[in-house]
Parts: C-alpha cells; structure tokens; sequence
C-alpha cells in the first residue's frame, strides 16, 4: 500500500497502531475508480471458525480487508440460522496479541434465509460506516478503517460469549 507524501509523517504512528482514521487517509486517486492502468487489489482475509464457547448451532463468518488505489474496504459478516436468538455481536481485533480494534455489527435486514450481522466501512475518498461500526480499542474515536494484516486475528462475542467464531487473517 502507498501512502502519499501529505499523510505521510501522521500516518506513520498511525499505521504502527493498527487503523487509519477517517481525516487521515486522503483519496488515491480521481474518478472512483474504473479504467485507468493501476487496478492493483490487495486482500486479506480469514474464515470465522466456531469455537466451544459459541452459544449457536450453525453459525458461520467472514472478515476482509481489500485495498485498491482511490478504494479502502473493511468487512465482516456473520451468519446465523433463521430462529437464532441473536442481540449483541462484536469484533474485536489484534496484532500480535495487543487488541487494536473494536467493531459492532448490526443485523441486515435484507436478508431471508439466515440472520446475518455486518460491519461494513469503506473510504473511496470519504470514510463511510455501511454496516455497524469499529473503534479503536480503548477509546470512543468513531469510525475507524481497521489497517488489518496478513496474521492479524479476529475474534467475535455473540451475545456475551467471548470467542464465539475466531479466525486469522491471510493474504488472498
């Protein structure tokens, strides 16, 4: 990933802690994509396994972090079975067994066939909270793009249960 000249020296301590606030992560390119020669993508990714301490049968997960020039994208989606009693799902992120994001996501509500949470954040120019929301851990900053990592982890709480789905990510 490029970081241009300006935000550069903030972006540094920045990226060191694992996100990006949404006033420091200018626009790569012009145009919002499409055309140009430069459609280079990273992605990183990991598959939410259920553990012993999830308290639903049948619960499955991902989480992404993809990368283009002008587009920076942050997603994780749980899926539950209809008739699953769900109230409270979390995120929370670590690099190296230091948390470093918190994120809540919210039931969408256009699906039919399973119950399904997301956070979905992006910055093409403009950060934006699609779906639910991420802080940095420890704090209330609002609406932060999580900077995962190829061996970054991800763990979720549903409905108080720690540990629910885990995974780690890796490079796609």
């Amino acid at each position: 990933m490029t970081v241009k000249p300006i935000a550069l020296v903030v972006a540094a301590g920045v990226v060191a802690s694992g996100l990006v606030l949404g006033t420091l992560n200018p626009a790569q390119g012009k145009g919002g994509g499409g055309g140009g020669g430069n459609t280079t993508e990273t992605r990183i990714e990991a598959r939410l396994v259920p553990s012993v301490n999830t308290p639903i049968a049948g619960v499955e997960g991902e989480a992404e972090r993809r990368t283009r020039v002008g587009d920076d994208e942050f997603k994780v989606t749980v899926e539950f079975p209809l008739g699953s009693t769900v109230t409270d799902v979390t995120a929370h992120l670590s690099r190296a067994n230091t948390p470093y994001a918190d994120c809540t996501l919210v039931q969408d509500l256009d699906e039919t066939l399973v119950i399904e949470f997301k956070v979905d954040i992006r910055n093409r120019g403009v950060l934006q909270s699609k779906k639910g929301s991420c802080v940095a851990t420890g704090t209330t900053t609002p609406n932060i793009l999580p900077q995962v990592l190829a061996g970054d982890t991800i763990s979720i709480t549903v409905n108080g249960n720690a540990g629910a789905l885990t995974g780690t990510f890796v490079n796609h």
